[in-house]
């Protein structure tokens, strides 16, 4: 069944009734329609009753729901959110077609008067107050009042019901902000073998701010030399423009004729001497095919897959009666070339697994594909990548090339990637020895011989794996196990994490300072070396001026705060684990593993997208129970991952770890996010998305950090 909208154009557009009379019809509508007005734009608030009958057990059955809504018109287009209490729409209505129905025609009568205006050929006014028209779906009957429609009927058979009128009122217009209103309408309506009925009130009309205007040109981002990523913020997307000599490429203009106009605008300011211009299209998505008409009017070729010919022809050469500044391109170039501008187009179809017309794009002078949207780079978190991604990469004409171009989504990401996944080195660092902390002071295990259980299990994963690591000491916590003398026989690195696990952020400078004091001289001692690396408790490090105080403190001492890159939540899957049955123990030992890969890999994108390098990696772990079972299965996966390791010497001589600090917030932030551009307040980050997962399907609840 067709909306009311599309019944109405159906009716106008039909041959049904063409050459009958209609004397007094269009100057009747026209009169109607301007005393309504004409609003730039409008917001108005309903609610109302729906009453339900059919799919019940008894005949005539009915069933009310209260509904509420909201319908935005601005211009000739139409935007409702319904909600219908304690139950979905679309299910009480078997469909979104009398949704569409009742947006069409019942907040806004002068939709109807528009669309009847529009080609009023099969008109015919029976009287001053009454109009006719026909179409496939029946007989139409609008009645007017005062100049106002006041009752649409549609008379038809119906399989079920016989004969049926479906019927639309509105009463008591009120004259609001410009334009003329019912304040209530009712529908009375027949679908398949159910009927329904709506009364809805106006509760409220605003004018909406009206639209920010499109800047004259979009804001760009070179790509080399001859390259520009487009920002097209409206779209939430953005365009590859491309220059070579005197050619010139565009890709996928998007959404509607005035962005087109405005890509189009920016391609030739930004290569003013090209003069061959042709515009790709990567796909079959219709919201790609209203920014090709400014480009396709002024005779620039458009590239598409063969498939794509007659339709993309097709929509170009379309009717656009009622948008006389926009009309259509009688004899479009549509083409479906695969060599353009040094560019080679290549068609992978339905291994897209988006859709069966798909291309990228080898931009071999720029060590670029063009993917489209078969891939993101969120800036805090690794790539979305669909699967076809892999077979991209491989292709023949992709050889040689190393970054990826996205198309979408424009905010929050990246306009470039690396197309391959970049090459993963990581330090392993593990906190809270001798064992996690539940708070200050306080050792999730204080059992000596559990303590040395945790330990030499941990040591033995390591040793067989050929891992070197680094751990950190609350030294105020070691007891009569000897854990320290066991990490340091194995090799690893000791390092400083105050002598009780105190924040920065919870005590005050001075007794942060002794702390730090304590734990260096205790360290000294028991290793017979001063420790040269601190770790902050909870990675926090206060504002910038607490951040500068103690770094000051650690400078005195000789000590260099090490940061990291992948801050996991591994330390929360262990207290769920130590809270955890038996049974229920190998769920987070797997969810351990996924994890930490996960953690890694986004580390590895962050760094890569939002400052361009590849780095060796620092991962947060600590030395608890969950470790001491799952170390070893963590260890096989990173391998199986391709991840290679380093000491904590090696990863901290990078120089992206020497870059300075500029965070001022009060948050727990790996290293990439704390230098510039640092994380912004208030701006989520993967890692505490990542946290919030393992919550809800473990924890029932936030855990203090």
């Amino acid at each position: 069944m067709a909306s009311g909208q599309q019944a109405i154009r159906i009716g106008v557009l039909a041959a049904w009734a063409a050459g009958c009379p209609r004397p007094g019809a269009l100057p009747q509508l026209e009169r109607a329609r301007e005393g309504l007005g004409r609003p730039s734009s409008v917001e108005v608030g309903f609610q109302g009753t729906l009453t339900y009958a059919g799919h019940f057990p008894v005949p005539d059955q009915t069933e009310d729901w209260t509904v509420e809504g909201r319908s935005r018109f601005a211009g000739s287009a139409v935007r409702s959110t319904w909600q219908v209490a304690e139950v979905d729409w679309t299910e009480v209505l078997d469909g979104d077609t009398p949704l569409e129905r009742i947006e069409a025609l019942m907040p806004w009568p002068a939709l109807l008067l528009d669309d009847l205006l529009a080609q009023p050929a099969n008109l015919r006014a029976v009287d001053r107050h009454t109009v006719l028209w026909g179409s496939p779906e029946g007989l139409f009957e609008l009645t007017l009042a005062h100049g106002r429609p006041v009752r649409l009927e549609r008379r038809y058979a119906h399989p079920v019901f016989g004969d049926t009128a479906d019927v639309a009122t509105w009463s008591d217009y009120e004259d609001v902000g410009g334009t003329t209103l019912p304040a209530t309408w009712t529908l009375e309506r027949a679908q398949d073998d159910a009927r329904w009925w709506l009364s809805a009130t106006l509760t409220d009309v605003v004018s909406p701010a009206s639209e920010p205007p499109l800047p004259e040109v979009f804001d760009t981002v070179p790509l080399g030399d001859d390259a520009w990523a487009v920002a097209i913020p409206a779209a939430d997307a953005r365009s590859l423009v491309v220059r070579r000599g005197e050619e010139g490429l565009v890709f996928d203009p998007p959404l509607s004729s005035a962005l087109g106009e405005t890509l189009w605008r920016t391609a030739r300011e930004l290569a003013p001497e090209v003069t061959q211009w042709a515009v790709v299209v990567s796909h079959h998505h219709p919201h790609y095919t209203g920014g090709l008409r400014p480009f396709a009017r002024d005779g620039v070729p458009v590239v598409v897959s063969p498939l794509l010919v007659p339709w993309v022809t097709a929509l170009l050469q379309a009717p656009r009666d009622l948008d006389p500044a926009d009309p259509p391109i009688p004899s479009p170039v549509v083409r479906t070339d695969t060599r353009l501008a040094g560019v080679r187009i290549v068609e992978i179809g339905a291994a897209s697994e988006h859709t069966d017309s798909y291309r990228v794009a080898a931009l071999p002078e720029h060590g670029l594909l063009y993917a489209a949207d078969l891939v993101s780079f969120p800036l805090d978190g690794p790539p979305r990548r669909r699967q076809a991604m892999d077979g991209v990469a491989a292709l023949p004409e992709a050889e040689g090339l190393t970054e990826a171009f996205s198309a979408w989504p424009l905010a929050g990401s990246a306009p470039t990637g690396p197309l391959q996944a970049p090459e993963l080195r990581v330090a392993l660092t593990f906190d809270d020895l001798p064992s996690q902390t539940v708070a200050r002071g306080q050792p999730s295990v204080t059992d000596p011989q559990a303590q040395l259980r945790i330990s030499e299990a941990m040591i033995a994963a390591l040793a067989a794996h050929q891992v070197p690591a680094a751990v950190f000491v609350n030294c105020g916590l070691l007891g009569e196990a000897d854990v320290l003398g066991l990490w340091r026989e194995a090799g690893a690195t000791i390092g400083n994490h105050t002598h009780t696990h105190a924040s920065a952020e919870q005590v005050p400078l001075e007794v942060w300072g002794e702390e730090v004091r304590a734990c260096h001289q205790l360290l000294t001692e028991r290793t017979g070396a001063p420790p040269r690396w601190f770790r902050y408790p909870y990675l926090r490090r206060g504002d910038a001026s607490t951040r500068d105080a103690t770094a000051a403190v650690l400078a005195d001492l000789g000590e260099r705060p090490v940061p990291v890159t992948a801050a996991t939540s591994e330390w929360r899957l262990a207290q769920l684990y130590d809270e955890a049955a038996q049974t229920e123990r190998p769920a987070l030992v797997e969810a351990l593993v996924e994890h930490m890969v996960a953690s890694l890999r986004a580390a590895a994108w962050q760094v890569r997208v939002r400052h361009g390098v590849s780095v060796p990696h620092i991962a947060l772990m600590h030395v608890n129970a969950l470790n001491a079972e799952a170390l070893d299965a963590v260890l096989t996966r990173f391998e199986a991952e391709g991840f290679t390791f380093v000491d904590l010497e090696t990863a901290m001589a990078d120089p992206y770890y020497a870059r300075p600090d500029v965070q001022d917030q009060r948050r727990s932030l790996p290293w990439q996010l704390r230098i510039d551009p640092p994380l912004a307040p208030g701006e989520p980050q993967w890692f505490d998305q990542a946290e919030a997962r393992i919550e809800e399907r473990f924890g029932g609840g936030q855990a203090p950090r």
